[in-house]
């Protein structure tokens, strides 16, 4: 025994052949050599036991595979390195009965790891056949058994991951045909589908797309995405985006995997907003404003319609400052800023040429484009305002060129416009120059805005043009006013009326004056008459010649008594030479000395 374990596996070998020994026994013992090379060579693990399971004999790539040394194993039964006990008990019961045993079998190594062998596991019997030893063939399988395991444990995460896909997962052969279904579409049975052509549930329109993605897939190894309606089995439709690509054996393509995802809100969602945009587009394209739309640095991206003949694309790429007036290209920064840093909707009237040219009035209106909480855009909305301001401008040089105040006033006295010929204009003293807005109330006495109110009404009521005047109250003191008043209805349907306010205070004192000295001429006009005609004057000079002694000038004269300012320096030429005078001023002493005056 002590020889065996040294030179080879027991009972195997008869020892050193001689000369004397018989040519069969020299052939065997050489059969028996080369048997222990190969033992001792192979890539198997050799265990030898004897009857009781005792290890006799292990080959050197025992220790390679399970860290045991020789002399670690030998002597020691074979289950104190095995940690298999189901496997010992099958093996042995096998055994037992004198019968070989194949199967796996899981050992322990010293370091606490184990390996796997596939194990088989012979008895030897003498030549009376009695099971003298066993000898077992151990091929390691531990990395077999690992890649196994490994792919066990990613196959149940890939199947569990497919199974509970939202998306519906299809393997199709070359020519459609479903193979597999990680579960059942809508409202179908999955054994209504399996073996089935993907052609049968697609839409017609879609069959030449889905040829077409497949023709890829097989014979180029390409991934493709086709969209297509899919028909249910009462006839209900469903859109699915479908992920096509090649299932691969080396570099052969042998079948296609579909993932198909459910897009029917998606798709709907699209139609209801393609229908939407329609709607818009529609809408803004007839719009009789220009919708732009420009970016931050005013670069335009968009125009809604024609712009003087020319097309939209002609102004996509340019700026607006391009077109907008040079005075008006700061108040055009300011707006931008104003919309993309802090959200905000801004309001201008600027001057800006058209394509051929043109300078027009516009008013715009800036606001934001949003994304989130980003402005990405603004959009312009202006509408050409030239002739209301070519209106505004005729109107205010028509203020300008006399001493009045032209308002608009609505029915309840707030001034919607207000210009104002002159600011020394005694009617504008003490007013703000931005009256649009206020109400009369707010600068007029009670008693001059409830008149002013009644004006209004009594004009809006009527419809026809009035005309009234009476002693104000103002800022500027007590004054003279005559107000004539047009009904106007404003684009909106508002009444309101156009009032023009003409100070006349100097005509109505003049008048008052006029009164005044014609009342003291008639209470004396036959002694002054006398005393005149002795001096040779007129009435109308003796007339001039009293308001003359009053200081009043030439052109005041004239408007007391309706004469030219000519006419009025005639008569005063002719007063000095009747009275003998040099001037003015001593015609008028003697005419008091005489009593004519």
């Amino acid at each position: 025994m002590e020889t065996q374990k040294a030179d080879g596996p027991p009972g195997l070998l008869l020892g050193n052949a001689d000369s004397q020994m018989p040519a069969g026994l020299s052939r065997l013992a050489a059969v028996f050599e080369n048997l222990h090379a190969v033992l001792e060579h192979s890539l198997a693990v050799v265990i030898v036991t004897d009857a009781n399971g005792v290890i006799e004999y292990v080959n050197p790539r025992f220790a390679e595979v399970t860290g045991y040394t020789t002399a670690e194993a030998i002597g020691h039964h074979v289950t104190t390195i095995s940690r298999d006990p189901a496997a010992d008990e099958a093996a042995w019961l096998a055994l037992d009965r004198g019968e070989p045993w194949r199967g796996e079998i899981r050992y322990e190594r010293p370091d606490g790891g184990q390996y796997c062998a596939l194990a088989s596991i012979h008895p030897l019997r003498s030549s009376s056949g009695e099971i003298t030893r066993y000898i077992g063939i151990h091929v390691d399988i531990s990395e077999q058994k690992s890649t196994e395991a490994a792919l066990q444990k990613r196959e149940a995460y890939w199947r569990a991951l497919v199974e509970s896909a939202p998306d519906h997962i299809l393997v199709v052969d070359r020519e459609g045909t479903i193979q597999r279904m990680n579960r059942p579409p809508e409202v179908t049975p999955l054994d209504a589908v399996i073996g089935h052509s993907i052609f049968e549930f697609a839409a017609e329109e879609s069959h030449e797309s889905l040829r077409e993605a497949l023709r890829a897939v097989f014979e180029c190894g390409e991934n493709r995405t086709v969209e297509g309606r899919t028909i249910g089995p009462s006839g209900e439709s469903y859109w699915h985006s479908n992920a096509i690509g090649p299932v691969r054996i080396g570099d052969r393509v042998v079948a296609a995997v579909v993932v198909a995802r459910n897009v029917t809100e998606r798709k709907e969602a699209e139609e209801r907003l393609r229908k939407s945009e329609a709607h818009w587009r529609a809408l803004v394209e007839s719009a009789p404003s220009f919708i732009v739309t420009v970016d931050r640095e005013g670069v335009i991206s968009s125009v809604n319609r024609e712009i003087d003949g020319g097309v939209p694309e002609d102004a996509v790429g340019h700026t607006i400052f391009e077109f907008a007036a040079e005075g008006a290209h700061e108040t055009w920064r300011d707006a931008l800023r104003d919309v993309f840093e802090h959200g905000e909707r801004v309001q201008i009237e600027n001057q800006a040429s058209l394509t051929n040219g043109t300078m027009r009035w516009w008013a715009c209106t800036v606001g934001p484009v949003r994304e989130g909480d980003a402005v990405t855009s603004a959009v312009l909305v202006s509408h050409d305002i030239t002739e209301r301001r070519e209106a505004e401008e005729r109107l205010r040089a028509v203020a300008t060129a006399v001493p009045d105040v032209i308002a608009v006033l609505d029915a309840e006295g707030t001034f919607i416009e207000f210009l104002v010929g002159s600011s020394n204009s005694p009617l504008a003293i003490g007013l703000q120059t931005e009256l649009r807005g206020r109400n009369i109330d707010e600068f007029l006495p009670v008693k001059t805005a409830e008149w002013v109110r009644r004006f209004i009404r009594r004009t809006i009521r009527s419809n026809e043009l009035q005309e009234a005047e009476d002693l104000f109250d103002l800022p500027a003191g007590k004054r003279w006013v005559m107000g004539r008043g047009a009904p106007l209805t404003l684009g909106d349907g508002t009444k309101a009326v156009v009032i023009h306010a003409l100070d006349v205070t100097e005509r109505k004192e003049m008048e008052q004056e006029l009164q005044k000295l014609r009342e003291d001429l008639e209470a004396q006009a036959q002694a002054r008459l006398e005393r005149g005609e002795a001096q040779g004057l007129t009435f109308r000079e003796i007339t001039v010649l009293s308001l003359i002694s009053r200081g009043k000038s030439d052109k005041e004269i004239a408007a007391l008594l309706g004469l030219s300012r000519f006419t009025v320096s005639k008569h005063a030429a002719s007063i000095v030479k009747k009275m003998r005078a040099a001037n003015r001023t001593e015609a008028v002493g003697r005419a008091v000395r005489d009593g004519v005056i």
